[in-house]
Order: structure tokens, then sequence, then C-alpha cells
């Protein structure tokens, strides 16, 4: 199973529920909030997929 915008917290409480297998949170150079469920992932075996991972065109016009 997967989850989509979870907190360390919640991606716990899915654990004890059902296996999980993936983890889609948004995660760019603008918006990097999910470092701590990025971290938990890794350690945990589990995948992460970031979405908006160029963080758009204005993230991408800001970075010049």
């Amino acid at each position: 199973m997967g989850v989509s915008n979870v907190t360390v917290a919640q991606l716990e409480v899915a654990r004890s529920i059902t296996p999980i297998v993936s983890v889609q949170n948004e995660y760019n150079l603008r918006n990097q909030t999910s470092e701590g469920v990025l971290a938990a992932c890794e350690r945990l075996g589990i995948a992460f997929l970031p979405w908006y991972p160029l963080g758009g065109k204005r993230g991408l016009r800001q970075r010049r």
C-alpha cells in the first residue's frame, strides 16, 4: 500500500495497520518540509516518490 502527504507520525500509524511500500509527498528545492519523512523512508526501505519535484515554473525561475 502507498500513502501520500503524510508526516512521520502518520507514516508510523499507517505502518501499524498495513505494510507500506511507498510514500508520495511534495518535495522540491523550495519545499523540503518532508525531510524527516524522506529519512524515515530511507531507514525503513520504503520508496519515496516526490511530487512537484521541480517546484513548477516559478520555482525554476527563482533558481536561475
